[in-house]
């Protein structure tokens, strides 16, 4: 099995959790002004996680091991893939966020190109130094051994708060956002409707904000990442593949209501759409036929 948290006997963990949803979905509601600031303070704690953990000592002596610990000591690619890529979605928090933009126009391809290459060196980088510090049965038995490589252990903890409240306010902030848009644009049943509504100068979707964060403490309360998150990655992907064969079809076919000021290639539109469809299908094919379907039939009834 797929080891990807830590647990202490002391402590509540699902109490802990719906504890860190509520406090995040209380800043959304308040503000989206006040969730940027605290966006401020969290950034810096992942600052000195990192900045502790590139100044930390090897464990023990080691060589960097292209293909990982043995069959027998690790789980296939794809099962780590499904589990970890949600990790990386925080990227598409701007573009859901898009009409709290002064230039969404500007400011999207901007935001996310920074996102993306920021991200990508720090994913490609931690490996690199985790490969140096300890050797790779160590790195699979141990899931905080971080804190016994960095300069200051405790720095780790931060970081992973850090980086965990920084995902769930993001989310929190930008899913209600979305459902906001779709039920205005009508996409959403009638009986949904009032997830379109706005409160304040802000025109905050509190509404949204509140069958988010009913539908994200009942996905806590089932308790294990490892069912969670490949689901999670499904539907990711699933919306990458949807928004690729889009903007891919609408490019081919010159529609004049498709006018993008940030302009791809259509090839790479189907190109990203075709990743997207082989990673579900190398994931979980049964899934992936299963959204495929719920996607047709949904276009269909619509």
């Amino acid at each position: 099995m797929l080891k990807v948290s830590w647990k202490c006997p002391l402590l509540n963990e699902k109490l802990i959790a719906v504890s860190a949803i509520l406090f995040v979905a209380g800043v959304a509601l308040v503000s989206a002004k006040a969730a940027s600031r605290v966006q401020y303070f969290i950034l810096i704690a992942i600052g000195i996680s990192l900045i502790s953990l590139i100044f930390g000592s090897p464990i023990e002596s080691t060589e960097i091991e292209l293909w990982g610990a043995s069959p027998e000591n690790s789980v296939p690619f794809w099962v780590v893939f499904a589990v970890f890529f949600p990790a990386v979605t925080g990227i598409d928090v701007g573009v859901n966020m898009s009409g709290d933009l002064k230039d969404a126009g500007k400011s999207i391809p901007k935001g996310t190109f920074l996102a993306v290459g920021v991200g990508y060196l720090v994913y490609m980088v931690l490996p690199i130094i985790l490969a140096t510090r300890a050797d790779a049965i160590s790195l699979v038995e141990d899931p905080m051994i971080m804190r016994r490589i960095a300069f200051w252990g405790d720095a780790i903890l931060i970081g992973v708060w850090g980086a965990t409240l920084s995902s769930a306010l993001g989310s929190t902030m930008a899913a209600p956002r979305v459902l906001q848009a779709l039920a205005r644009d009508g996409v959403l049943p009638r009986s949904m409707a009032r997830l379109g509504k706005g409160s304040g100068k802000e025109n905050l979707p509190r509404m949204g904000t509140i069958f988010t964060l009913i539908f994200t403490i009942t996905a806590v309360l089932l308790g294990d990442l490892n069912i969670i998150a490949p689901i999670l990655t499904m539907f990711f992907l699933t919306a990458y593949g949807v928004l690729n064969i889009s903007a891919g079809v609408e490019n081919i076919l010159k529609s004049p209501s498709f006018r993008p000021r940030f302009k791809v290639h259509w090839f790479f539109s189907l190109l990203g759409a075709a990743g997207c469809i082989s990673a579900m299908i190398l994931i979980n094919p049964l899934a992936t036929f299963n959204c495929r379907y719920i996607c047709i039939w949904y276009f269909l009834l619509d």
